[in-house]
């Protein structure tokens, strides 16, 4: 990935990072794989809102947005689980670690986690920061005894000869990059590949659900134990004050924005409402916290 220079630059956390909580007797492990530095091309207008002309100065250049993933150690079977994989290789050569991300499994070696203890790996959906760290650049799997899963529309989506990418307003790279690395994924994961479809139960406690529009066949999981609710929303929220505050205004990321926002409106509806806590990999570490109303507003609280 091209990486942005200059003085604008915030320092990256690049330090192994773990963070240990339970859901009832699931033992949950917050895992940093480091930050990356998103550019930000214009984004379309909001659905309804209104307009206003932006300064070149109004907004920054770049975003800073943390990667972390979530390790579930199930007790009564003795699976670790683990979602997500970070960023793992950067995508132009599929060989060389990045600066700032791809520390996975240096927080996992901090955390007493091997890659080898993982049993289970869930894929919520197919983008660079969640996929590219599954396969070594020589194709081996980096979780050498884990089945991967992955829902059947995302697997379908991104298994197409004719991919069109033209709604998202991302930058021609980063789609170039998305392309480049579900295709690496994709050829090497015939043998170590299960799908499964919005709304099963992929393991015991651990059921994923729909979350439309950011990406084709995105999934969350929610997580349960002993009537205790965890939600991993993976990138249906992205930003800890943005996506609560304005859940109308597009994400420049979203493939189909409109849907986006749609299940975005209704995700924050369920966890205010529900009381569940709520794991976005891209929210402050250690990631996990509340959606809470406060007055006519919602809020972030962090790992309460």
């Amino acid at each position: 990935m091209a990486q942005p220079t200059g003085a604008d630059q915030p320092v990256l956390e690049t330090t192994a990072r773990f963070h240990r909580f339970q859901v009832g007797k699931l033992i949950c492990t917050s895992l940093s794989d480091g930050a990356i530095q998103v550019p930000l091309p214009p984004s379309p207008p909001a659905p309804g809102a209104a307009q206003t002309a932006a300064t070149p100065d109004a907004r920054p250049r770049f975003l800073y947005v943390p990667i972390n993933c979530l390790a579930v150690q199930i007790p009564d079977t003795g699976q670790t689980v683990l979602i997500d994989s970070g960023f793992g290789l950067t995508p132009e050569t599929l060989g060389k670690p990045m600066q700032s991300a791809g520390r996975l499994l240096e927080s996992m070696q901090a955390a007493g986690l091997s890659a080898d203890a993982v049993d289970v790996l869930l894929i919520s959906h197919l983008d660079i920061d969640h996929v590219a760290g599954l396969y070594n650049a020589d194709g081996t799997q980096v979780f050498p005894r884990a089945t991967y899963y992955a829902s059947a529309e995302a697997i379908a989506f991104w298994s197409k000869t004719d991919i069109d990418l033209s709604a998202s307003p991302v930058l021609p790279w980063v789609k170039a990059e998305r392309l480049l690395v579900s295709a690496h994924v994709l050829k090497h994961s015939a043998e170590h590949l299960t799908v499964f479809q919005a709304g099963d139960e992929v393991v015991p406690g651990i059921t994923a659900t729909p979350l439309p529009g950011h990406a084709p066949g995105q999934v969350g999981f929610v997580i349960t134990s002993e009537d205790d609710t965890l939600l991993y929303t993976a990138d249906a929220i992205t930003h800890a004050v943005v996506s609560l505050a304005t859940p109308h205004v597009y994400n420049p990321m979203d493939l189909e924005p409109d849907l986006a926002v749609t299940t975005r409106k209704d995700l924050l509806a369920t966890l205010s409402e529900s009381g569940w806590r709520s794991f976005s990999p891209h929210f402050p570490f250690p990631s996990w916290g509340r959606v809470q109303k406060e007055g006519d507003k919602l809020v972030w609280k962090p790992a309460e």
